[in-house]
């Protein structure tokens, strides 16, 4: 941006003859303009011209944006020459919050994988149509015969201790142990995973599978302790502790010096899970915990439910689609928590579970079951229609941004900021969900000066990082701002260092 006062520093400079030497103000490092005041000597400019050069200088002074933001760029283009960049590419745009008005850019409409900054895009989405107070349910019947049913819709909040609760109330209401139990998560489609996930990550807690009948995420603890000596097998429980994982345990205890490797899988086999665990502990390891995806979520909700009622549940689950009728009991509807919680859980924690379900859950509600990503994406594109957003110009496929087919830009994600900090239904609870720098989340170790000034939501993959959000400059603007860079080799680390200089560049202002 230009400086308003190079074009007359020449007239400055030599218009104005300089002190004498022996005046007060020689050698004081002070403009020649006041020196020359303060010496009591001639200002060689006519008044026109000092009119003139005033009434500019004035209007520079009610605009000083101009020149800081000039040195803003220089200060942000200086960052981005780091050398984890050389391969990179980096799309960055920063919006006043009060005016719209661009701060910063550069490639704002280049398309990059966002990575979890998707979620930002579910939160928004399901906040604005199903509103913050919104909550779904999880329901439990019986049929005359001593049949259990239970039918999901959605819940992915639904923990462990919420099955415990349940089952105590249904060993009050039920005589005598159900005979088989009926599970359905038809509310979702069929796809447990989304597209575009890589297939080598399906193991593990982040790539857990989407259901509208879940537990605890749909992922188990798997802890394993040394065997008590050399050439034993290793203690190996899980958690939920359940006969519905049967473990296969072909590791060894070893002595401290051997070469260590130790591997943990679990896969489905004849409708059970199945955890296989090979290698080589050391006798002196502390308790390790692995903690895995499982391909059944339905079936497991029905199966431990069962185990809790009775030790000597017989193992019976049949995953089905009912409708609720006058020929079934109803035994609970069991709440979820407030919308708002959940959104505000997924985003601190950045759980992808939780946004591919808060998507197919908006899906469902609005458009009909079964809820899917593809019909929560063309709300997405509903509210992005709202922001000025060209939707035939970004692809996204998913809910979380685990999807490597995800392509957005900074200026769409700016342009989403902006609208959410103006929608007064859900702005509150939507600016609440971002991690909180020096705070909580995953910016908890970021940011950590005394004075909250940052919330935002990052986002981390193999070669990519992004951080988008709000934040407050020392003067007081707000600003709403998205850094996405990708393609780069190296520690992530290294990136997120980078974003966090042109965040901390940003609050000078």
């Amino acid at each position: 941006m230009v400086n308003m006062i190079e074009p007359f520093a020449g007239i400055l400079k030599y218009k104005v003859p300089p002190p004498l030497s022996g005046s007060p103000s020689a050698g004081a490092g002070k403009s020649p303009v006041f020196d020359t005041f303060e010496g009591g000597f001639y200002l060689f400019i006519t008044m026109k011209r000092l009119v003139v050069i005033l009434t500019l200088l004035a209007g520079c002074t009610s605009r000083p944006v101009l020149n800081t933001s000039h040195g803003l760029s220089q200060d942000i283009d200086l960052i981005l020459r780091d050398t984890i960049l050389r391969t990179a590419t980096v799309g960055i745009k920063v919006l006043d919050l009060q005016t719209g008005e661009t701060v910063y850019e550069k490639n704002p409409g280049k398309l990059l994988l966002p990575a979890s900054n998707g979620k930002i895009f579910t939160a928004a989405t399901a906040l604005y149509y199903l509103g913050p107070w919104f909550r779904t349910h999880t329901d439990f019947f019986a049929d005359s015969e001593g049949n259990l049913f239970v039918k999901g819709y959605g819940d992915m909040g639904f923990t462990y201790r919420d099955l415990l609760y349940v089952a105590e109330i249904l060993r009050q209401k039920l005589e005598k142990p159900p005979r088989c139990i009926y599970v359905d998560g038809s509310y979702f489609d069929s796809l447990k995973i989304g597209q575009g996930w890589m297939w080598d990550d399906l193991q593990y807690y982040y790539s857990s599978r989407i259901s509208a009948l879940s537990v605890d995420e749909n992922v188990v603890s798997i802890f394993i302790t040394p065997g008590k000596s050399y050439g034993f097998r290793p203690e190996v429980r899980t958690f939920p502790s359940s006969r519905f994982f049967r473990i296969v345990n072909e590791a060894v205890t070893v002595s401290d010096t051997d070469s260590l490797k130790l591997t943990v899988a679990l896969k489905p086999v004849d409708g059970q899970e199945v955890i296989f665990v090979e290698g080589q502990i050391p006798g002196n390891s502390v308790t390790r915990r692995y903690v895995r995806s499982y391909d059944l979520p339905e079936k497991f909700f029905g199966y431990h439910l069962g185990e809790l009622l009775s030790d000597s549940f017989n193992g019976c689950v049949r995953e089905t689609t009912f409708v609720v009728d006058s020929t079934l009991d109803t035994l609970l509807i069991l709440p979820s928590r407030p919308l708002s919680e959940l959104v505000r859980e997924m985003m601190k924690w950045s759980s992808n579970f939780k946004a591919e379900c808060i998507l197919k859950l908006t899906a469902a509600e609005l458009l009909g079951p079964p809820g899917s990503a593809r019909k929560g994406i063309s709300l997405v594109k509903r509210l992005l229609d709202m922001a000025g957003v060209d939707t035939t110009k970004f692809r996204l496929v998913d809910g979380s941004g685990l999807s490597r087919y995800d392509l957005v830009s900074a200026d769409i994600i700016t342009k989403l900021l902006y609208l959410a900090y103006r929608k007064f239904s859900f702005a509150p609870e939507f600016l609440t969900s971002m991690p909180i720098g020096g705070r909580d989340g995953t910016l908890r170790k970021r940011f950590t000066e005394k004075r909250v000034f940052v919330r935002a939501k990052t986002g981390t993959m193999t070669s990519v990082s992004s951080l988008s959000g709000y934040l407050e400059t020392n003067s007081g603007r707000k600003l709403a701002f998205s850094i996405i860079i990708n393609n780069f080799i190296g520690s992530v680390r290294l990136a997120k260092g980078i974003e966090d200089r042109i965040v901390l560049r940003l609050k000078e202002l």
